[in-house]
């Protein structure tokens, strides 16, 4: 693989598609500090293998951050990569295994988030409602066809939710954080992260609005909007996925969440798309 290194620049080598980072038979890091003057092959190990206590820091910057709360403010990620380092605060050490971070009862989870009937009611209101006219609901298909389109699921866009300005916030901050190779969830490992795989079935760039792109003035008053229209906190929203798609890039027909999710998250129960440019029909 080709990269853009610095003489000096370290890379530590992680398991495939995860972070987690490998060692050799002695327990040390596998790591490659790049030299432009010798330009030989870095070779991995054969016996490189993750390590067998799992309760590390992955990043130099965690000590740090746990001083600042983020064990606190961020756990989920926080108690993955910065596991030594938050163990005096939330006994990470215990957490690190999924079957006790994940489980129902660590997570306070007692009832489903909704109800039978919420989804419909939502919807309905979203077409029927004068709260909303301003955003100019169309109905594409809702069940019957009892509130307009073709008999079938809900299908419903707002052809004014936001605005040119906003849609241009968006762009650019996928710019910011930058955009990759989009890719899809693979195996589990024994700490619960899933692994990045290649897709053939998408091509598309992907870039996860985070950090700054997130503070952006814009992208706050739309996440704030979505909060407004859904009844949701953005406290349990994925982070903006921004997607660019060039000439002849494709993501091709798919479901939007796997057919049985049985963790406590549970399954997606919604997807709002943005669409930020349009093409000729």
């Amino acid at each position: 693989h080709s990269f853009n290194a610095h003489p000096g620049n370290e890379f530590y080598v992680t398991r495939h598609g995860v972070r987690e980072m490998l060692f050799n038979g002695e327990n040390q890091q596998v790591k490659y500090t790049f030299d432009s003057l010798k330009g030989d092959d870095f070779i991995i190990p054969e016996n490189a293998a993750p390590s067998k206590n799992p309760c590390l820091d992955r990043y130099s910057v965690c000590k740090e951050e746990a001083a600042r709360g983020s064990c606190w403010s961020s756990p989920g990620w926080m108690i993955v990569h910065c596991c030594q380092s938050c163990d005096p605060h939330l006994q990470s050490a215990k957490l690190i295994d999924p079957k006790v971070r994940c489980s129902n009862a660590h997570l306070n989870i007692t009832d489903p988030a909704w109800a039978k009937g919420d989804l419909q009611r939502l919807f309905a209101s979203w077409a029927t409602e004068e709260e909303f006219k301003g955003y100019t609901p169309v109905v594409l298909s809702s069940p019957g066809g009892e509130f307009g389109g073709r008999d079938g699921p809900w299908v419903l866009t707002f052809d004014t939710f936001f605005n040119a300005a906003e849609a241009d916030a968006l762009i650019r901050g996928g710019q910011m954080v930058g955009f990759e190779g989009s890719t899809n969830q693979g195996n589990t490992n024994e700490l619960g992260e899933k692994e990045k795989v290649v897709s053939t079935t998408r091509t598309s760039q992907n870039a996860w609005c985070i950090g700054a792109c997130e503070e952006i003035p814009e992208i706050d008053a739309i996440t704030a909007r979505i909060e407004k229209v859904t009844h949701i906190p953005r406290k349990h929203y994925e982070n903006f996925q921004i997607l660019k798609y060039q000439h002849k890039q494709f993501y091709r027909s798919h479901h939007d969440t796997a057919a049985r999710d049985t963790s406590p998250a549970g399954p997606r129960i919604m997807t709002f798309f943005l669409y930020l440019t349009d093409v000729e029909e």
